[in-house]
């Protein structure tokens, strides 16, 4: 009877360590279905976006990690709920800053930001600016898990963070409120989120898949009951220790499966082909898609006393992170610049500097702009090459009597890759030519802590455009207006 229990108790914790594999093999926010993706359903849509959904990396060992597939994600509760309070469990990597959302009305927010220097209040326009900004506490955090606590009251929203009270905030302006998180370019972990409503509803998140657990367990349970009994059975007139044996090896193997697959695997990036996308749309388009769009809409010529501006560029140019397509940076200057002008976004995602000026001798210098406004630098990795096709550009515009203006394609602040040497050719050559340049990657800098800026480290959210618009429109109105 004892041996009968050994293996009993070997089969149960090897039956529980491989259906906490396979659960965790198939935990993804989709198949979670309680969270949306912010950046899923962009009119422009931006990289890794749909994989974040779809893939388990986000969810490695059972925590939502928002720096996960370019970072900068944002993370919403998937219907407004009347909250009583929230709380969770929150860890920041050197250099993270996480940004919890609440009081959600009509895509504006309250929130409070925690980061590894401070705690601040905002309030949080629909585009993603900082309508206002208060400071909460100045200490730093220290490493390693954080509880933030946050209580609805019906004249204020009482804030404690790891047990201790922190100055209280207004009270929340709609209710049921949207709610939810986000972050930077570095690593923000969130677990053990605990929900409770007015109405005495409770919801935990722990980021585990517990019913593909259960499934598992179950399934898997009973194939090793089935086999354990045959094999018991099969034993009972010879020696135990075979099958006791069998029980310890396959115990280890689940064991050292499980671990490998916790701490290793479920880390790892599955390639791009093997991303099942599952009906998302990623809303990118390809360069012949851009071709064809703007062949269809700009293939004839336009009024006599209407002038043509055409955005040469890579992603960042046609749009990617826009919420809604008059957000795009290029429409916003188009609406400024009102009827007298026909505005050509012909920005291609994932090209250089090489790609955009065979395609501008092809195909759009028979558009006949009166100016090109060129957004390079992120793609190119040679500077030399970048430099020698700017002068090319140049001398194309010249010899059609096309006017210039090179713009320092921006990257978020907590970019680590080095775009120095690109973003100095093309100053060089503007001095060197003569031509007119804006730094909007010096002037978005300056500009970083006024909202959201990015949606990774180089695509611009609706706020960002809005800022990118504001700042190259004087330049643009003045390119024009040369003779």
């Amino acid at each position: 009877m004892r041996r009968v229990l050994v293996m009993l108790a070997l089969g149960l914790c090897a039956t529980t360590l491989l259906a906490e594999t396979w659960a965790n093999r198939h935990d993804t926010l989709a198949r979670n279905g309680r969270w949306i993706s912010g950046k899923v359903g962009l009119a422009r849509g931006v990289m890794g976006a749909v994989a974040f959904m779809t893939t388990r990396r986000p969810l490695s060992r059972n925590r939502l990690d928002l720096g996960s597939y370019f970072g900068f994600q944002e993370v919403l509760y998937s219907e407004p709920l009347d909250l009583a309070e929230i709380a969770f469990d929150f860890e920041l990597i050197h250099g993270a800053a996480l940004t919890f959302l609440y009081g959600g009305d009509d895509g504006a927010f309250d929130a409070i930001r925690l980061s590894d220097a401070s705690v601040a209040g905002l309030r949080i326009t629909p585009e993603g600016g900082f309508a206002a900004r208060e400071p909460i506490v100045a200490a730093a955090l220290g490493p390693g898990r954080h509880r933030l606590r946050v209580v609805f009251e019906r004249d204020r929203v009482a804030v404690a963070l790891d047990d201790v009270p922190l100055p209280a905030r207004p009270p929340v302006r709609a209710s049921p409120q949207r709610f939810g998180f986000r972050s930077g370019a570095a690593h923000a972990f969130v677990d053990d989120i605990a929900i409770v409503t007015r109405d005495g509803r409770r919801v935990f998140e722990s980021f585990h898949d517990w019913r593909d657990f259960a499934l598992a367990w179950l399934a898997i349970g009973g194939l090793l009951t089935m086999a354990a009994t045959a094999a018991l059975l099969f034993a009972r007139r010879r020696a135990h220790a075979p099958v006791l044996v069998t029980g310890v090896a396959l115990l280890g193997a689940a064991l050292v499966l499980y671990l490998v697959d916790y701490y290793r695997l479920s880390a790892r990036y599955p390639p791009p082909e093997h991303i099942d996308y599952q009906g998302y749309a990623t809303n990118i388009e390809t360069e012949e898609e851009v071709v064809a769009g703007v062949q269809t809409r700009y293939g004839t010529a336009p009024r006599a006393d209407v002038a043509r501006l055409l955005f040469l560029g890579t992603s960042q140019t046609w749009g990617a992170g826009a919420a809604r397509l008059e957000d795009v940076f290029s429409a916003r200057i188009a609406a400024q610049l009102g009827t007298s002008y026909q505005v050509i976004n012909v920005g291609i995602s994932g090209s250089d500097s090489t790609r955009l000026l065979a395609l501008y001798r092809e195909r759009w210098l028979a558009l006949a702009p009166r100016a090109v406004v060129v957004d390079l630098g992120n793609n190119d990795p040679s500077p030399s090459v970048l430099t020698a096709n700017l002068r090319a550009l140049v001398a194309l515009d010249r010899a059609h009597d096309i006017r210039t203006l090179l713009v320092v394609e921006p990257n978020a602040p907590e970019a680590h890759v080095d775009h120095d040497a690109s973003w100095n050719a093309m100053r060089a050559v503007a001095r060197e030519l003569g031509v007119p340049l804006v730094d909007l990657h010096a002037e978005l800098a300056r500009r970083a802590d006024s909202g959201f800026l990015f949606w990774d480290l180089v695509h611009l959210t609706s706020y960002g455009q809005r800022l990118a618009a504001e700042i190259l429109y004087p330049a643009i109105a003045e390119l024009l207006r040369r003779q």
